[in-house]
């Protein structure tokens, strides 16, 4: 993966950016769950070619792989010995009385952004069934269990053969 993330990359340098080496420079990135450098390469793929739904539906799932990992490291955190647990690094601020006050940790994360870009590719192609379906799971994640049966229901009728949203 990094060899030929690598070689993506020099061959960027020579010819210019490109939406589709973007994209697949951001799968590569993706699949070895350097999550950051995946969703940069899919903004700059779409601000190249703005209206590529593959390359929206592939940071909405590596947005919410993002999430995912993020919600796993603090489950794991919250059960580890104290010695071992990750610390929030956040320093402190003075607030207007000079009191240091310790800020609260922001998320990297929304998942309204991973919904944002679902819908925008369903915009894009409203035949999209795998679209349909990704959203379906996205509303059953946000336990909107009718709308996510709806959009099921409409994967299946664009695509019979989606096992996945039966």
């Amino acid at each position: 993966y990094f060899y030929l993330a690598t070689e993506l990359t020099d061959d960027m340098v020579q010819t210019g950016k490109n939406a589709d080496i973007l994209f697949i420079r951001g799968l590569l990135f993706g699949a070895v769950m350097n999550f950051n450098q995946a969703i940069n390469d899919y903004t700059e793929s779409l601000a190249i070619a703005p209206n590529n739904k593959l390359v929206l539906l592939n940071r909405a799932l590596i947005r919410y792989k993002m999430f995912e990992a993020i919600r796993s490291m603090e489950t794991e955190s919250a059960t580890l010995p104290s010695e071992l647990k990750v610390q929030n690094r956040i320093a402190a601020k003075p607030d207007n009385n000079g009191t240091e006050k310790t800020a609260a940790p922001e998320r990297v994360l929304d998942l309204d952004l991973v919904m944002l870009d679902i819908d925008k590719a369903i915009d894009i192609d409203p035949n999209f069934a795998i679209g349909y379906y990704n959203r379906g799971v996205m509303m059953c994640i946000r336990k909107d269990f009718a709308s996510g049966l709806a959009d099921f229901t409409k994967a299946i009728k664009l695509n019979p053969e989606l096992a996945e949203a039966y």
